[in-house]
């Protein structure tokens, strides 16, 4: 059942770019202007591509980078809250692979469910 928990999140765990799962270095989940979430180090790519002006690669409404780059940008806590959720934070609290509904609690599951409607 864990694995359809993951599948089911799978959007918000991991950049819609290049597939790799969030995390707090170069795959850090940064929010565009229109709220979708890639990693930064994709946005970084693609900015110095594209430019400071990029267009969303999901919406495709256009965003200006802020001056200090992609860094700046305002990091998605929440895909980092889910991800801790569903895979676990990585400090042994959790299993490797991932947690079961049945651990969740009431509060999770109605937070999973608003962001779910957001993302």
């Amino acid at each position: 059942m864990s694995a359809t928990v993951v599948e089911n999140y799978e959007h918000m765990l991991m950049c819609l770019i290049c597939r790799s799962l969030f995390d707090d270095h170069d795959h850090q989940p940064k929010f565009l202007p229109c709220h979708h979430t890639f990693c930064k180090e994709c946005l970084r790519e693609y900015v110095r591509q594209m430019g400071d002006d990029i267009e969303c690669p999901s919406c495709r409404k256009v965003a200006t980078i802020p001056a200090a780059g992609v860094a700046a940008l305002q990091t998605n806590f929440y895909a980092k809250y889910i991800q801790n959720l569903v895979c676990g934070s990585g400090k042994g609290e959790r299993s490797e692979t991932c947690i079961s509904f049945c651990s969740l609690t009431y509060f999770d599951f109605k937070f999973l469910h608003l962001v779910n409607l957001f993302f």
